[in-house]
């Protein structure tokens, strides 16, 4: 006998097909198949429903014939069998649903190190800067000076002074000024220094088209001007002044030009920002991607949920989830060794140190006359300093590894993982050079709370105790602070507590953007003395990622019943107009002879005479 469905031979009685399962009846075709299952499954049912029905109508039927009760020859209806499979059902996916609920939570749960991390890099979170950020845009101004055309400037003047002889100077002062076109590759400087508020002195600095100019207008007419374009070595040999010094000395021309060239570039890629030295921020991101530092010591904390606490912030009180917090020594040792690995082994670092030193040696090794032995390269000199960099690392680190100890920390944080509160202890073992055992051990507590409002470090407090069971040293900081968008005011207090002894210091700032006044105070006192204090006032006007100015109405300075006031002016701005060379009669410093130096000297002795009729100094 043969499966006709997947055609394997089976004995005569066989019903149903031990390779497929078929039924070996004639027409046991799939669709025929799963008919005669359907029918099978409902006459199933329909036997189960009439049993059920039966046994029920069976058990009162039989209680009422024995308590004697008349029974009614009608049939009671039998219930829907569909209906109940539908509330087991229900039920079975309400389970269902339950559990999957219930499980998800857990999933979603975070791991107490992840909260606990995410609340510690709370602490720095970028929105601190907002409040700055949005009434005058400065990182942005700062990042855009590299890129677009900008002028700035500085200016201070005395405008009085308790101390009679330095009274007699008001009005005088200085000024720092300074225009970049970046596009243009031209870049100018003023530097000046201002008596009775007139402009006694300034020098004036332009660099552009390849060319470097000075000018001293209070001494001489003449513009020092130097061609540092192509054929400056042949200047520099021919030169009737500088050739015969470069040859006495025993400094090449070529190698003199060679210099300057370099110098040029790194001035041009400076202005224009094409490379950034020392770029901290991009730094720290290949920290970040590079080092596992970070990631070792993640995986050496302990943490453990706590019981949660009520803290204030942003104005509202809040149950905070609370965390046991366990970190070693070793743990602690082993982050301190792999990120001092990164940072000296970083290469972009390196060439960075590199190009500073380059301009250091090159000028060294092009001047040093009465140098002993050959000057190192620059590579020579960071080898060196990173072999002292590293030793002196080490050393750090050794230390360090003798003094600490594990600290232990409970954390609580909010529901959105800010860092609410944290308190801590630990102990620090003194180490003496002479090896001495059984030192007496400082024990460390510290907590700090932080009550949020514009940023979660607005307001807070901070406490540090160091004893060493003798009288405690207490450190404490107090931070408050507010922000509507338009006002801004920021207060803080520091406290050094010491056997009887309190330093203190203050710092006090306003800003209301309605009428850009702005006011800071600073001050210091021992044991209730006031030691000295800082204020400024005046008006703060930005235009973000554009401009940035400050007036200063009063700079002041006070300190043993002494005082001196200051005002002037800070900005930043686009450029206004564009960059020229000095006026006046230009003087090449390498073509000039030794007659015409002669003569320039004259002329600048004429001036100086006349800058010191002007300070009433009379001549001798």
């Amino acid at each position: 006998m043969r499966c006709e469905k997947c055609g394997s031979e089976m004995s005569e009685n066989t019903k149903f097909c031990t390779e497929c399962g078929a039924s070996m009846s004639e027409g046991n075709t799939p669709k025929e198949l799963l008919a005669r299952e359907a029918e099978t499954a409902n006459a199933a049912g329909e036997a189960a429903m009439e049993e059920t029905a039966v046994e029920e109508a069976t058990v009162p039927a039989a209680a009422t014939v024995a308590s004697g009760e008349s029974t009614s020859t009608e049939p009671e209806k039998k219930p829907g069998f569909g209906g109940k499979k539908l509330l087991v059902a229900a039920a079975v996916l309400l389970a269902l649903a339950a559990a999957v609920f219930a499980a998800s939570g857990m999933f979603r749960k975070r791991d107490p190190k992840e909260v606990v991390i995410a609340a510690f890099k709370s602490l720095g979170d970028e929105e601190e800067k907002r409040p700055f950020e949005e009434l005058f845009g400065v990182a942005e101004l700062s990042e855009n000076m590299g890129k677009t055309n900008t002028e700035s400037g500085l200016t201070l003047t005395l405008q009085s002074c308790s101390e009679p002889g330095v009274q007699d100077y008001a009005g005088s002062g200085f000024r720092i000024a300074g225009h970049n076109d970046v596009k243009n590759k031209k870049t100018d400087a003023n530097m000046g220094v201002i008596y009775g508020g007139m402009d006694l002195l300034n020098l004036d600095i332009y660099y552009g088209d390849e060319l470097m100019m000075m000018k001293l207008p209070e001494l001489s007419g003449r513009v020092f001007t130097i061609d540092l374009g192509p054929g400056l070595e042949s200047r520099l040999a021919d030169s009737p002044t500088v050739g015969p010094l470069l040859a006495e000395y025993g400094i090449g021309a070529e190698e003199l030009a060679a210099y300057a060239d370099f110098l040029k570039e790194q001035t041009e890629r400076q202005l224009s920002k094409e490379t950034a030295s020392f770029d901290l921020e991009a730094l720290w991101k290949r920290y970040e991607e590079g080092s596992r530092a970070q990631e070792d010591f993640k995986a050496a904390l302990t943490v453990e949920g706590a019981d949660k606490a009520t803290y204030t912030i942003d104005g509202k009180e809040q149950s905070c989830q609370g965390y046991t917090v366990f970190v070693s020594k070793d743990a602690m040792i082993a982050f301190l060794r792999s990120s001092a690995d990164f940072f000296l082994q970083d290469e972009t670092l390196r060439e960075d140190f590199l190009n500073q030193l380059r301009l250091t040696t090159e000028m060294t090794s092009l001047f040093a006359v009465s140098y002993s032995g050959p000057v190192p390269t620059a590579e020579e000199m960071v080898e060196d300093g990173y072999e002292e960099a590293k030793k002196g690392v080490d050393e750090m680190i050794s230390y360090l590894e003798k003094a600490l100890n594990d600290v232990e920390l409970v954390v609580y944080v909010d529901n959105k993982e800010r860092m609410v509160a944290l308190s801590g202890k630990t102990s620090l073992t003194p180490v003496y050079g002479n090896g001495e055992e059984n030192r007496p051990q400082i024990t460390a507590d510290f907590r700090a709370v932080f009550e949020g409002g514009a940023y979660l470090t607005q307001n807070m407090t901070a406490e540090l105790t160091l004893t060493d069971g003798k009288d405690p040293l207490k450190f404490t900081f107090l931070k408050q602070g507010t922000y509507d968008k338009k006002r801004l005011t920021c207060d803080f207090s520091f406290d050094i507590e010491a056997d009887s002894e309190v330093f203190h210091t203050a710092y006090t700032g306003t800003y209301d953007s309605d009428g850009n006044a702005y006011h800071v105070s600073m001050d210091a006192g021992m044991n209730g003395d006031e030691l000295f204090n800082v204020s400024s006032n005046g008006l703060i006007e930005a235009k973000k990622g554009s401009s940035f100015t400050v007036t200063v109405d009063a700079l002041s300075f006070e300190a043993g019943g002494d005082s001196l006031t200051l005002g002037g002016e800070f900005y930043v701005r686009p450029l206004s107009g564009t960059i020229e060379p000095p006026e006046g009669e230009q003087f090449d410093v390498l073509a000039a002879t030794e007659a015409n130096w002669k003569m320039l000297m004259m002329e600048i002795g004429m001036g100086v005479l006349g800058l010191m009729n002007k300070l009433g100094i009379s001549g001798v």
